[in-house]
């Protein structure tokens, strides 16, 4: 069982705002951020030298047992699909950097996700808000084969909220590749998706349907900016 850890990068938060404050060219960031240690650094592409800036951020994925939650991080972290059913215990962590790329600056950002897979197995309620803490973010994922996993959605969203207050949610109806039309209620994830001013999304764990794009667009939310392009599903607030 993981014990909660909010550590996170701060050197590289204060990269990250700088380079959002500065529009991404990198001329705020200067003095502070020059010598040993820099969070900030040079790379090359084909279009000639770009500043890199990193920043490291703690999101969490939550909901139902057996929504498929650790299937839609296996899917996004490593590329991977597992047909069995795997239980988590309390919570567990992976990690992904995910690239950011703006429009018209010479710089990206690497965000380095530390994913927080939330158990939801009664049992551990009462560690989730220490679970929660320090959370920028997170996924929450129903079922589109059962509906009362989303109904759920509801406490999931009031909980994770009471501990890590109004940071950036994406819900997730995720087995789109099973999905039951009479189990799948729209009406509801309109209302909720209202309620919370959160976006939903559809996606597969199993084929990779829509997947990455969640993350990817939780990932520009973190960063204060709207993803460039990407097919997506569902309705945004």
């Amino acid at each position: 069982m993981m014990s909660p850890d909010t550590k996170g990068n701060g050197a590289g938060r204060m990269a990250a705002e700088l380079f959002l404050k500065d529009g991404g060219d990198g001329a705020g960031l200067g003095r502070p951020f020059e010598g040993k240690g820099a969070p900030r650094t040079l790379d090359r592409h084909s279009t000639g030298w770009y500043r890199v800036l990193e920043a490291t951020k703690k999101i969490c994925v939550l909901g139902d047992p057996a929504v498929g939650k650790t299937s839609v991080i296996r899917r996004y972290a490593l590329d991977c699909f597992d047909e069995g059913y795997l239980t988590t215990i309390g919570a567990r962590v992976l990690n992904r950097t995910q690239v950011l790329r703006f429009p018209g600056q010479s710089a990206e950002l690497r965000l380095h996700l530390k994913i927080w897979e939330i158990s939801g197995q009664n049992r551990h309620l009462e560690l989730y808000p220490s679970y929660y803490l320090g959370a920028e973010g997170a996924i929450i994922v129903g079922d589109a084969t059962r509906v009362e996993t989303q109904v759920n959605l509801w406490k999931w969203i009031e909980g994770f909220r009471a501990a890590a207050g109004r940071v950036p949610i994406i819900l997730v109806v995720n087995k789109t590749d099973l999905m039951d039309e009479t189990e799948f209620d729209l009406e509801l994830m309109d209302e909720i998706s209202h309620e919370f001013r959160c976006p939903f999304r559809m996606s597969s764990a199993r084929n990779g349907a829509n997947v990455d794009n969640v993350f990817r667009e939780l990932a520009y939310q973190l960063a204060g900016r709207k993803p460039l392009s990407g097919p997506r599903r569902g309705r945004a607030c």
